[in-house]
């Protein structure tokens, strides 16, 4: 049964939200299908493609019409970037200076279009399923109507973290935070009004969230902060890709695997997606035995070609004799 959302004391419906992709509208706007809500029905690809564009602008940031710099979301995104990376806001809690990184990448990489839609928890790391860094929790009611929770964990008992310097540990926090918001943009705004668009969400994006649309996007942002001028100098970036799409591909005690991932997944996808060398050579490996197994089972199919049986006499220039 359907039941209404309310965000700050009104229906979803009634706020009149931008559409936040220029491409075509798909489906309707939406309250509750299936028990999972949403605000918008956009096939994942839309989300996906619409985004990796809009994130394009920042290794040009010369081109962005000066009149618009101010007013502009990435505009505003990277006056806030530049005051966050000054040291300005260095005696916050690390809590709160994640909130505003969090208003900040909203803006940056995703046109604003998480806010009043999230809230971040920075929690302890007992709290949080081990070796978990952060978790994206959708479709939950919080005091202020429908908001997607993104839990990012302190890391207080993960080694590999506190071997880092202070700076390295605010990047890794950074990373994970990011890979949480690529998550809440797709919960938000991907299509749950059809059954082709929910098929299409559970290959393409993915039983744990971390298929190749998911990748797309987040290697989108983790080149941007990684690669653009604008943001380098400061350490570097890791939205834990690899590790995240081997999850992904073989599933483990928590997440099913993507069973048409393991079946439609070609050598060529597998290097556009750039994961580490040893999420890529395991994965490689899978991918060669599943086309030996299916070049085995072909084989195996394909009937005997039937020997030709010549019928009557056999003529002398058939014959077995030598040839001239």
């Amino acid at each position: 049964m359907s039941s209404t959302i309310l965000h700050d004391g009104k229906p979803l419906s009634s706020h009149g939200y931008p559409r936040p992709f220029d491409k075509e509208f798909h489906g309707k706007p939406l309250e509750i299908y299936n028990g999972r809500p949403g605000l918008y029905s956009y096939k994942p690809e839309q989300v996906s493609s619409s985004l990796i564009e809009y994130i394009q602008h920042l290794h040009n940031p010369d081109e962005m019409e000066t009149e618009q710099k101010e007013n502009h979301s990435q505009g505003l995104g990277l006056q806030q970037w530049k005051s966050l990376e000054s040291g300005e806001h260095k005696n916050l809690g690390i809590g709160e200076l994640l909130r505003l990184y969090a208003k900040c990448f909203d803006l940056l990489f995703f046109g604003g279009l998480l806010k009043g839609f999230y809230r971040i928890s920075f929690l302890d790391s007992t709290i949080m399923p081990p070796f978990t860094w952060g978790q994206c929790c959708s479709g939950w009611k919080f005091k202020h109507g429908f908001e997607i929770e993104i839990r990012i964990s302190n890391m207080r008992h993960i080694e590999s973290f506190q071997v880092l310097d202070e700076p390295a540990q605010l990047r890794k926090l950074l990373g994970t935070l990011a890979h949480e918001m690529v998550h809440a943009v797709f919960q938000l705004y991907c299509c749950r009004t059809c059954d082709p668009c929910i098929v299409k969400e559970s290959r393409k994006v993915g039983p744990s969230g971390h298929s190749v649309l998911w990748q797309e996007l987040a290697i989108s942002v983790e080149d941007t902060l990684n690669k653009c001028p604008l943001f380098t100098g400061g350490g570097a970036f890791d939205l834990n890709r690899s590790y995240s799409f081997f999850r992904e591909f073989n599933g483990d005690e928590d997440c099913d695997c993507n069973v048409y991932l393991q079946d439609s997944l070609t050598q060529r996808q597998l290097g556009n997606l750039r994961l580490s060398a040893r999420t890529n050579g395991k994965i490689e490996a899978q991918i060669r035995d599943r086309d030996f197994k299916r070049r085995q089972e072909a084989r195996k199919k394909a009937k005997p070609s039937e020997a030709v049986v010549l019928k009557g006499r056999v003529s002398k220039a058939n014959s077995i004799g030598p040839r001239h």
